[in-house]
């Protein structure tokens, strides 16, 4: 009698919580990459460009989750009279998520790894071109927001940081970016 008793004064203290239900998604985003470089001296530098990324995740509850994604960072070019070069990176992250929602809106960060492709391209005048590529995982994060049409459609918006590692130099590249969220 007495577990009877206590598993009916369990059940009624849980139904005043929301159930918690197991959700997946897919979405798109896309927006505006920069490498945090400086432009030395005497080069002509453009370290904006248009970035995007494919995913998908898994929200266990309504505030813990994993997702990844497949993310193309954009370019970036650095220019001197007779010379060029051009970085570009992209690859697969796969973060832990933590969702704060209220009522229609929901804030979240996430941190997790990327494992990045990056290619340095390069043409001297003369001397011709060449190119290089190296693959390594590091830490990535981010931040955001998104904001519910329908319980099925949101759109996000949201700011990452990505490191990029090319010969044993370490760089950061932001994206910031804009998108759409389908739940099933």
């Amino acid at each position: 009698m007495k577990r009877t008793l206590m598993a009916l004064a369990l059940l009624a203290a849980c139904a005043g919580f929301p159930v918690a239900q197991a959700q997946g998604y897919l979405g798109a985003s896309a927006g505006q990459s920069e490498l945090k470089e400086d432009c030395d001296p005497g080069l002509t530098c453009d370290f904006k460009d248009t970035g995007f990324k494919a995913f998908g995740g898994y929200m266990f509850t309504p505030n813990l989750g994993i997702e990844g994604a497949y993310v193309d960072l954009g370019k970036a070019k650095v220019s001197a009279p007779g010379a060029s070069a051009e970085l570009k990176s992209s690859g697969f992250g796969v973060w832990g998520v933590a969702v704060l929602p209220i009522d229609r809106f929901s804030i979240f960060g996430k941190a997790g790894f990327a494992y990045l492709d990056t290619k340095l391209t390069g043409s001297v005048s003369g001397f011709g071109s060449g190119s290089e590529s190296e693959s390594n995982a590091n830490p990535a994060f981010g931040v955001g927001a998104a904001f519910d049409i329908t319980k099925e459609v949101a759109v996000r918006v949201e700011y990452e940081r990505f490191r990029v590692e090319f010969q044993g130099e370490k760089s950061n590249v932001d994206l910031f970016s804009a998108g759409v969220v389908f739940r099933f």
